[in-house]
Parts: C-alpha cells; sequence; structure tokens
C-alpha cells in the first residue's frame, strides 16, 4: 500500500488496466486483486503526489482523502 498511496505500482509486481492522464499521472491500475483509482494531484516538495485514493478489491472498498503530506 506505501507505493499505490503514493501513485506508484510496486515494483516486480503485475500491473493491468495503466491508465494515464495527459499530463502522464496515473489515474488507475490493477494490482494483486486491487483496482487503484488516483485523482486530484497536487504539488508536493517538487513531486506530483495524488490527494485522493479509491482502492476496491473483492469484498473491500477503501477511499483516502489526504488532506497533507509530510516527509
Amino acid at each position: 500500500m506505501k507505493w499505490w498511496i503514493k501513485g506508484i505500482q510496486v515494483p516486480n509486481k503485475p500491473t493491468t488496466g495503466l491508465l494515464v492522464d495527459e499530463n502522464k499521472l496515473t489515474k488507475e491500475f490493477s494490482q494483486d486483486g486491487w483496482i487503484i483509482q488516483l485523482d486530484d494531484y497536487k504539488n508536493i516538495n517538487d513531486q506530483l503526489l495524488p490527494m485522493k485514493i479509491a482502492m476496491r478489491g473483492q469484498k473491500n472498498w477503501l477511499i483516502l482523502k489526504i488532506l497533507s503530506w509530510e516527509f
């Protein structure tokens, strides 16, 4: 999940359904039985990060609304 929250697919894991917008920002992908949807990207410390993340599994649904990022 730590990768998905940043809008990144987990390395070395199969990914399907990759959708990107006109700015090449990831909007959606599927991995490990989950559909990850990302929206409302903001520039945080020179890195574009999603402020809204939806994760949908077979029996579970999770929506995260990020209020602020701290590193």
